[in-house]
């Protein structure tokens, strides 16, 4: 007994984009700039990435905010303890 497949082979089935190669999207509607086949035109757009400074720049804001926090639990932590045994 054989089965035959509607719409071609298994060679003509596409998991993905035409153009980029991922799926979940149809060949229009690619926004995709970077290609998945090295053969294929590859058109890197690399505006929208982050570079190390933005990095350095947000460990620092980090940083900075989790050392203020820790002042504002000391802080709260004193008021605390002064309120319970001082007065």
């Amino acid at each position: 007994m054989e089965f035959y497949l509607s719409g071609g082979n298994k060679d003509n089935i596409r998991a993905g984009c035409k153009k980029c190669g991922y799926p979940g999207h149809l060949t229009f509607e690619c926004r995709n700039f970077l290609r998945v086949d090295p053969q294929r035109d590859i058109v890197l757009d690399v505006s929208s990435t982050s570079s190390e400074d933005s990095e350095e720049e947000e460990l620092q804001r980090l940083q900075a905010m989790r050392e203020k926090k820790s002042k504002m639990l000391l802080g709260l932590f004193c008021f605390v303890f002064l309120k319970k045994y001082i007065g």
